[in-house]
């Protein structure tokens, strides 16, 4: 973290350096400035889709669904081909009990990166998920 703090004394505009201060923050449990690390990121630099994805993961762990799948939504808008937002995604939205959406963002995820057992593995758990609720 001292690090990065350096970096942003000589560069107050170092998107980069404010997104992985925010992952340093989040990973020492510290969601909210980890989430205004981000957030500064993305007033630098909006088309930042890893610091909208480590923005939605954090208000994800927070547990504001809505607010995580708009920024996993966003990188997906800046980088359609991102398979951890469509993954991450996928799982916000069976959160929010929206399984047959949530199955489909795990199929694009499958489908951008096929040799994820993590990807196929909720893949199948959720389609399962899906055959028993009916």
């Amino acid at each position: 973290m001292a690090s990065y703090r350096k970096a942003l004394q000589i560069d107050p505009n170092f998107a980069y350096a404010y997104n992985n201060l925010g992952l340093a923050l989040y990973y020492q449990g510290k969601l909210d400035d980890a989430i205004a690390s981000y957030q500064k990121a993305l007033q630098i630099e909006p088309n930042f889709a890893y610091a909208h994805f480590n923005l939605g993961y954090a208000l994800s762990n927070q547990g504001k669904l809505h607010q995580a799948i708009a920024s996993y939504r966003k990188a997906l808008q800046i980088d359609p081909n991102y398979a951890y937002a469509h993954f991450n995604l996928g799982l916000a939205l069976s959160d929010q009990g929206k399984l047959d959406q949530a199955i489909a963002e795990l199929e694009i995820a499958v489908r951008l990166e096929p040799s994820s057992t993590l990807f196929r593995n909720n893949l199948e758990i959720y389609k399962n998920e899906e055959e028993l609720s009916f």
